[in-house]
């Protein structure tokens, strides 16, 4: 069965590529590019993994890693988006749903490192680079044995 894939990203542009090499290699892709509809889709699916950009409006990818993994945190962004849109065993559900997926971190930021977070460090000056995006897939291949 093909592992299945999630994006979220403020700007589709900038994923495009790797949507596109993930699907080559037979991983479904699910995307979303706003708060509101990532949420619905973690909430509607199974993912293997989860993919997400760090420089986005609102919560950055930290805070969204953050936020599905149920980390303890004093962010009132964070604290804000649970209160809004889930009740307390909502919550609780969606973060076990979510619990192994594989998180990953795409950003062009390069001083970001999260703990337990693979970061692939995409080169936004040249839109033929593709390391970053063959760092994610050989390693999305190698942890899920696809």
């Amino acid at each position: 069965m093909a592992k299945r894939v999630f994006m979220v990203d403020d700007q589709e542009w900038t994923v495009e590529k790797l949507q596109q090499l993930l699907r080559q290699e037979g991983f479904v892709v699910d995307y979303a590019s706003t708060l509101d509809a990532a949420i619905s889709c973690l909430n509607e699916n199974e993912y293997d993994a989860i993919i997400t950009d760090h420089d986005m409006d609102g919560l950055d990818g930290t805070q969204f890693l953050s936020l599905i993994r149920g980390s303890e945190t004093d962010d009132s962004e964070i604290n804000a988006i649970v209160d809004e849109y889930f009740a307390e065993a909502e919550y609780r559900f969606f973060v076990e749903k979510l619990k192994g997926a594989i998180p990953i971190l795409f950003t062009a930021d390069q001083h970001v490192l999260v703990d337990d977070v693979f970061v692939a460090r995409k080169n936004n000056d040249d839109s033929d680079d593709l390391r970053a995006e063959q760092e994610i897939i050989a390693y999305l291949k190698r942890v899920l044995q696809a």
